[in-house]
């Protein structure tokens, strides 16, 4: 009975490692770690002094932990990857630890004296090994960025990702069963089984998102291409033209036909438009990370599908290094500003822009100068429409990072959203502390 109690105990513990060394900041927000904390402390106590059902508390953990992860980060795959990552380090922790010493015990390797003696050692050396695993899978996630690129993909896969999580559980339970039978032969199979499921599901998340990666670049180069080679044919065109143009203004002028010959330049410049536009697809050059890129490529298409001019304009190289936000929290403030900007307006202008400390995000319908000023001159807060949007998540997001800043102002049919935060010079997150903020996440 006591060493049943130290095996709850440490169960605890091990998920409290989890819970702050591997989810905390990445995984969940600080109010969800401080909830599941809570819930793993009273699941602890009614261990040691025997108070009601720990089971319960435990079974509460359980279910609430993946509803974090999925609030957190909207996203199926990385919370099944979460759930197959922590049941891999409790099972590996304790299969060099305490099942070893359990297994020499069953085939008479070692006495019973010696099992009982050995027995708390193997459990704080399965504390120690669960550090070293969660401390060596941040250090490759941190070198390689395992998360950041996953994190990137847009699809959701969720009928994947229950399938994943219901097989972890009907395999999790079937090795519970097989626990409490003695069967050792079978434990060390259905362990097996669940590691090597658990690297499947890992690595073919991490090279599909290098896959994701590569064809969002390549649709890129190839928008880029089509977009030259259209230039090149309307140049081609236009050169063959040009002395036909020359020819039916200089008889317009000889007539005195000024208005037709204003008109004829008219048409001639509307005609040349698409020339002398720049492309949006060089733009999105300027930007070097391919799962923004196809964020905004998404958003040209559906642009155009929608008859609205969205024009870019990002006049600094950007590299994925600047970024000091996590990748999923920037792909979706981008997302969600978009989204709205174009629900509400027809003509758009994104401007992308770094300075020395900061990257300016900002959306705006006034292109010229004059309006420009006239909105500046007039701009107010529209606490009220960020309220009742959904910007109000950008908001959210934005608020769990230090020096970062969101502004929504209109004035008439003119608008401008902003939002900034600090350049990643050191290599280390801007996050801050809040315990008001359980950002919440929208795909399009």
């Amino acid at each position: 009975m006591e060493t049943q109690m130290y095996y709850y105990i440490f169960f605890t513990l091990g998920f409290l490692q989890l819970t702050w060394f591997l989810g905390y900041k990445k995984y969940t927000s600080k109010k969800q770690t401080v909830i599941l904390t809570l819930i793993l402390i009273v699941e602890f106590i009614s261990t040691i002094f025997q108070i009601g059902n720990s089971d319960l508390f435990l079974l509460t953990y359980f279910v609430l932990q993946p509803i974090f992860v999925l609030r957190h980060l909207n996203s199926w795959i990385l919370m099944t990857l979460f759930l197959f990552l922590n049941n891999s380090f409790l099972i590996l922790s304790w299969l060099f630890s305490y099942d070893f010493l359990k297994l020499l015990f069953e085939t008479d390797s070692i006495s019973l004296q010696q099992f009982q003696t050995y027995t708390n050692v193997s459990m704080l050396l399965q504390q120690l090994l669960l550090f070293l695993f969660i401390q060596g899978f941040n250090y490759f996630d941190k070198r390689f960025l395992i998360f950041d690129s996953i994190s990137r993909i847009h699809k959701k896969y969720k009928i994947q990702s229950i399938i994943g999580v219901i097989f972890l559980i009907i395999l999790g339970i079937v090795r519970r069963i097989i626990v409490n039978g003695h069967f050792t032969e079978s434990f060390f199979y259905i362990t097996v089984v669940l590691l090597i499921l658990s690297v499947t599901v890992h690595l073919t998340a991490y090279i599909y998102s290098q896959y994701y990666q590569q064809m969002l670049e390549k649709n890129i180069l190839s928008r880029q291409f089509n977009q030259e080679i259209e230039k090149i044919t309307l140049s081609d065109e236009f050169r063959h033209d040009y002395r036909n143009i020359l020819l039916s203004l200089n008889s317009y002028i000889q007539n005195g036909e000024a208005e037709e010959a204003l008109d004829f330049i008219s048409s001639i410049v509307n005609y040349s438009q698409p020339l002398l536009e720049d492309s949006p697809y060089e733009q999105l050059s300027h930007i070097e990370i391919p799962a923004i890129q196809g964020l905004l490529i998404q958003f040209l298409d559906l642009a155009k599908r929608k008859g609205i001019t969205l024009k870019l304009s990002i006049s600094t190289p950007i590299h994925e290094t600047d970024i000091s936000i996590q990748p999923a929290d920037f792909i979706q403030c981008l997302s969600t500003s978009l989204s709205y900007a174009l629900n509400v307006h027809e003509n758009i202008l994104l401007i992308i822009k770094k300075e020395q400390n900061q990257i300016h995000i900002t959306l705006n319908n006034n292109t010229t100068d004059s309006s420009a000023k006239n909105l500046f001159k007039h701009l107010n807060d529209e606490k009220q429409n960020v309220k009742k949007s959904e910007l109000r998540r950008v908001k959210k997001i934005l608020r769990k990072y230090k020096n970062t800043s969101f502004k929504l102002n209109s004035h008439d049919q003119y608008f401008q959203l902003r939002f900034d935060f600090p350049v990643n010079d050191s290599g280390l997150s801007s996050r801050k502390i809040d315990l008001d903020s359980i950002p919440s996440s929208t795909s399009y």
